[in-house]
C-alpha cells in the first residue's frame, strides 16, 4: 500500500507531533508504508496495524532518527459569503483525537549505498487506542461541540467525509485517521526531514442500545378515495361511455365512491451489511364507513404498482466563531439517496394484488418478500445492489462526535391502482437510525 509523495524539503521550518497531519510528504523512494493489510481494509478500535516502513533512496548519515505515530481528528470548515470584494468568512475547527509518545523505529548512523539490493525496512506496530485522548477537548468550549466536553467520549467516530454547498455558502465535516513517519538525519552538516502518511479507514463502533428489528408505522392520516363505475360488480373492465365519463369527472353522486386508507411500518433502525432483511410492512385498510352503499360489500383488486425509499442524510456541522466567544458557526448539509427499491417491482413485470377485503387483505413484509439489506453502497435485494449506475454517496451510519452530527431519516412511497385509477402517494420521512457493520 502506498503513501503521498512530494518532497519534504528543509527541516528548519518544519515541527511534527503525533496529533498533526503533514502537510509536505515525502516521495516514494525516499520514505513510504508497506502495510500488511490490503487495499480498503477497514480498521477497529484496539486492531494493530503491521507492516513496514521502508526507504530505497540512498542514505549515509551519523545521525538519523525515524518516527512514527498514529492521528486522528475530527476537522469542520464552514465559509460564509459575504458579499465582499474580499472572499467569504471562513471558519474552521479541529479535534486531535489522540495524544500521546511517538514510536522511535530507530536511532543511530545509517549507511544505505546506491543501488542496494535491498531498501531499508524498519517493522511496524501501531495499535489503535479503543478512546479519544481524555485531552481532547482541551481548547474547546461546549458551544462548538454537539456532545458534552466534561463526559469522556464512549467510542471513536469512524472515518467520514461530507461535503455540502449551498451557494454561496458551503460547509464540510471529515473524520479521519491516518499513521504518519518522520525521517530526520544529517546531512552534509545539516539537518533534514522527510514525511510520509497513509490514511487508513475506521470502521464506526456498534450500537448496542439499537433496536433492529422494530417496526415505527407511517400513515397515510387523511383517508383516500377512488371513485370511478368501474367499482360496481362485473365493471372492472368495461370502457366507460361518454356520459360515464362526464358524471365521474364532475363527481356525481351517482358514480360509487372507494375509501381507503394505508400505513408503512418503517424500521426504526437498519444495520449496515447485516444478512438479516430489514421489515417494511405494507397495510391496505378500507374504509367502510366512507365507501358508497352499492359496492359495499364487494371486494375490490389493489394492484401494488412500485413501492420506493428515499434515504435522507443529514449532516450538522460547527465550528468556532473567529471574534466572538462561546459562539458557534452551525451549518446544515441534507443529501437524498434514491435506493430504487422500485426497481425490484420493474424486474417483476407485473403489480402485486391483494384484495380489499377478506384473507387476502394481510398486511406485506415487503422487507421480508425481497430479502432487503442496506449497505454503505445502497440498498441489495437477496444479496444483490439494485442499481449499479449511478453510482451514490458512501452511506454512513449516524453519530454525534464533538463538531459533526451525521443522522437520517427515510421517505417511502408508493403506487396504487384501484378500478383502474392511478394513485401515487408520499408518506412523510420518518426518522430512521443506521448502525454500523458487525
Amino acid at each position: 500500500m502506498n503513501a503521498k509523495s512530494i518532497y519534504a524539503g528543509d527541516a528548519s521550518s518544519i515541527y511534527a507531533t503525533n496529533t498533526m497531519f503533514p502537510k509536505d510528504i515525502a516521495l516514494q523512494d525516499d520514505l513510504k508504508f508497506d502495510v500488511a493489510a490490503p487495499a480498503g481494509w477497514e480498521y477497529a478500535p484496539g486492531d494493530t496495524i503491521i507492516g513496514h516502513l521502508m526507504r530505497k533512496s540512498p542514505l549515509v548519515t551519523p545521525e538519523c532518527t525515524v518516527s512514527v505515530w498514529l492521528a486522528g481528528r475530527v476537522r469542520t470548515k464552514i465559509w460564509r459569503d459575504k458579499d465582499s470584494r474580499y472572499g467569504p468568512d471562513v471558519y474552521g475547527d479541529h479535534w486531535n483525537l489522540f495524544h500521546g509518545a511517538q514510536d522511535v523505529v530507530h536511532d543511530g548512523p545509517l549507511h544505505h549505498l546506491e543501488n542496494s539490493d535491498e531498501p531499508l525496512s524498519w517493522p511496524i506496530a501501531v495499535q489503535i487506542p479503543t478512546l479519544p485522548s481524555p485531552s481532547v477537548g482541551k481548547g474547546h468550549i461546549d458551544a462548538t461541540s454537539f456532545t458534552s466536553l466534561e463526559k469522556p467520549s464512549p467510542s471513536l467516530p469512524g472515518t467520514f467525509t461530507a461535503h455540502g454547498s449551498d451557494f454561496p455558502n458551503r460547509s464540510e465535516g471529515v473524520v479521519e485517521y491516518a499513521i504518519n513517519a518522520r525521517l530526520n538525519y544529517i546531512h552534509r552538516g545539516a539537518r533534514r526531514v522527510f514525511y510520509t502518511t497513509l490514511l487508513i479507514t475506521l470502521r464506526h463502533p456498534l450500537d448496542s442500545g439499537a433496536r433492529l428489528g422494530e417496526t415505527k408505522e407511517c400513515h397515510i392520516y387523511h383517508p383516500l378515495k377512488i371513485q370511478s363505475q368501474r367499482l360496481l360488480p362485473g365493471m372492472e373492465d368495461v370502457e366507460l361511455s361518454l356520459g360515464q365519463k362526464t358524471r365521474k369527472l364532475f363527481h356525481s353522486t351517482k358514480v360509487p365512491e372507494f375509501w381507503y386508507e394505508i400505513t408503512m411500518g418503517m424500521p426504526t433502525a437498519i444495520q449496515l451489511n447485516s444478512s438479516e432483511p430489514f421489515p417494511l410492512v405494507f397495510t391496505f385498510l378500507p374504509r367502510d364507513d366512507k365507501t358508497s352503499g352499492s359496492i359495499k360489500n364487494h371486494p375490490q383488486k389493489i394492484h401494488i404498482k412500485w413501492v420506493n425509499l428515499r434515504l435522507h442524510c443529514t449532516t450538522a456541522v460547527m465550528a468556532a466563531s473567529n471574534l466572538r466567544e462561546n459562539y458557534a458557526q452551525t451549518d446544515q448539509q441534507i443529501y437524498e439517496v434514491n435506493l430504487h427499491l422500485q426497481k425490484v417491482f420493474d424486474e417483476l413485470g407485473t403489480s402485486l394484488v391483494i384484495s380489499s377485503t377478506g384473507k387476502g387483505n394481510e398486511p406485506i413484509n415487503l422487507g421480508n418478500m425481497f430479502q432487503l439489506n442496506l449497505r454503505s453502497d445502497g440498498l441489495y435485494t437477496a444479496g444483490k445492489r439494485l442499481v449499479r449506475w449511478p453510482s451514490i454517496n458512501s452511506i454512513y451510519p449516524d453519530f454525534t462526535a464533538y463538531g459533526i452530527k451525521h443522522t437520517h431519516s427515510l421517505e417511502p412511497s408508493v403506487s396504487l391502482s384501484i378500478a383502474g385509477e392511478e394513485k401515487t402517494v408520499k408518506f412523510k420521512p420518518q426518522n430512521l437510525q443506521i448502525i454500523g457493520a458487525a
